[in-house]
């Protein structure tokens, strides 16, 4: 995103109320899904230690 987008984006935002402005950070929120190409060794061990091993 530039640097202009940025700034149009702020000048927006910036006479909404507080109500406003979680209201728009909800919409945000639900609509934006990052995607990963990489997990994390962390990430991996969260989801390997998910499932149950054979001897469990």
């Amino acid at each position: 995103m530039t640097p202009k987008k940025k700034q149009r984006i702020a000048r927006a935002l910036s006479g909404i109320t507080y109500a406003e402005w979680r209201e728009v950070s909800h919409i945000v929120e639900n609509s934006y899904h990052t995607t990963k190409k990489e997990l994390t060794s962390e990430e991996i061990n969260s989801k390997l230690n998910a499932f149950p091993l054979m001897g469990d």
